[in-house]
């Protein structure tokens, strides 16, 4: 997404939800929108404990592997809220140089968008 500037905003989180013929709801739904809506705040990813837990808890390579994992795609944002740090994926992708330019993008977008956050929220 980000190598066509869109920033993207949304919150990750795990618990039950219905999903059926383009029908979603659930708390698990109620808990991701407002993770977006309240916690995001500004283009970035948020990640809940229920579903920092559940990654550990229930992933494939045991506990202390995945922790491992999570803890390189995740970051602790100033304000305490656990993100996911997509601009730490190269090692996702086997073009460095799509992934320079998509980085690029990005730093291009974000100093557009400085004005948006001149509320004290962008840090330079």
């Amino acid at each position: 997404m980000m190598s066509v500037k869109v920033m993207m905003r949304g919150g990750i989180t795990y618990g039950k939800l219905y999903h059926s013929d383009g029908i979603v709801y659930g708390l698990a739904m109620i808990d991701a929108y407002n993770l977006e809506s309240k916690c995001a705040i500004y283009p970035r990813v948020v990640v809940n404990g229920s579903a920092l837990v559940a990654g550990i808890q229930c992933g494939w390579d045991g506990p202390d592997n995945e922790q491992e994992v999570i803890n390189e795609i995740t970051m602790r944002d100033e304000d305490g809220k656990i993100f996911v740090d997509f601009m730490s994926q190269w090692q996702e992708t086997d073009d460095n140089n799509a992934y320079l330019v998509v980085l690029c993008t990005t730093n291009k977008t974000l100093d557009k968008l400085k004005p948006e956050y001149s509320d004290g929220l962008y840090i330079e």
